[in-house]
């Protein structure tokens, strides 16, 4: 019998959920239950802090951003926030039109941001783009834009030019200074609304932004080379260490517990270059209780069998005096047998049964 009471220790487990501390059928226990199903439970935080420099380059932020996406995976984890997400949310409702919009950048830090803009586009956005703009062009607009493209060339150019006669691409043949000096020129022809067409034009297709390159991140995110307030609490230390939140389904011990076993595993699995990633909050204290009670529980076991050793070796000068430690153990095996059979979980109120079987 006792062999069989052995087996079922392995199904013996510790049982820390909130219908330990209140009955499942409260109104508190139900009201918290509702909330958690709406709204989820704690938020646990996990702190992203670079060994060197900064965070806010293209290399980290694709990194942090494939590992926010292994979150989704962990159990318990119903949603996470970062300011990669943020972004990417604003971006893709009124952000882009406020950025487009934005009349407190100067013009160099205008003409900054589209050239990087600009850079992060695919060739087929950009040909869209430049048919978008000559499209809005007025005539005369065009004209002087044309009479402009034929100043840039040198005599080779005009000379094709004039073999290719009507067929003629006039910005196909232009080289790459060329190219800019017209952009810079046709820039100048815009009107401000029509500056703010071809801005949103630009930012329509704008990648993701962990697909961004690190000049056009940090145009979008800083400011005078300081992180901007609105992100500062997500990249503290401007930009020093990034934050990530992850809001758990349920707020109990039991998931709490696997949550931190999952997010260890996961840091473990994914580690991204000159990046320390830390946990903290509540659901990761107490995620590390569970394993703090059970190891403080085999100390105190251990000490208490110490004792009686110590107890019967000095107080009873008999033979067999430690043969009653047999009986004591084969009770223990009895005990937890019974409730791993029983499905019966150890809480902090069966654990005060330990000293008593001792």
């Amino acid at each position: 019998m006792t062999g069989v009471q052995t087996c079922a220790l392995p199904i013996f487990q510790l049982k820390m959920g909130n219908d330990v501390f209140v009955n499942a059928h409260s109104v508190i226990y139900q009201n918290t239950q509702k909330a958690q199903k709406s709204f989820g439970g704690d938020n646990a935080y996990l702190l992203f802090s670079a060994k060197h420099g900064s965070v806010i380059n293209h290399e980290t932020f694709a990194a942090i951003a494939d590992f926010e996406k292994q979150l989704h995976d962990v159990p318990h984890i119903s949603h996470t926030t970062s300011v990669i997400t943020l972004l990417n949310q604003q971006l893709k409702s009124t952000g882009a039109t406020k950025l487009a919009n934005n009349t407190n950048l100067s013009a160099t830090k205008q003409h900054k941001l589209q050239a990087d803009i600009m850079a992060n586009l695919s060739p087929t956005a950009k040909a869209r783009i430049q048919q978008r703009l000559l499209t809005s062009l007025t005539t005369e607009q065009k004209a002087q834009l044309q009479t402009y493209t034929l100043s840039l060339l040198t005599s080779t150019q005009q000379l094709t030019i004039a073999h290719q006669g009507s067929t003629a691409n006039l910005t196909s043949i232009l080289t790459n200074p060329q190219q800019k000096q017209l952009n810079q020129y046709t820039q100048q022809l815009l009107t401000k609304q029509q500056q703010a067409q071809l801005a949103q034009s630009m930012l329509a297709y704008l990648p993701s932004v962990e697909k961004m390159s690190t000049s056009l991140l940090q145009d979008l995110i800083l400011d005078n080379s300081h992180v901007n307030s609105n992100l500062a609490t997500l990249l503290p230390k401007d930009g020093q260490h990034l934050l990530l939140l992850a809001t758990l389904d349920k707020a109990d011990m039991d998931s709490d517990v696997q949550l931190v076993n999952a997010l260890n595993k996961t840091i473990n699995q994914h580690p991204i270059k000159n990046i320390t990633i830390r946990v903290a909050g509540q659901p990761a204290i107490l995620g590390n209780i569970s394993g703090e009670v059970m190891t403080t529980m085999a100390i105190m076991l251990g000490l208490a069998v110490i004792m009686m050793v110590l107890i019967l070796a000095l107080v009873f000068h008999v033979r067999r005096r430690l043969l009653s430690l047999l009986f004591v153990l084969i009770g223990l095996i009895w005990s937890f047998g019974i409730m791993g059979w029983f499905n019966i979980s150890l809480t902090l109120a069966t654990m005060a049964t330990l000293p008593i079987l001792i």
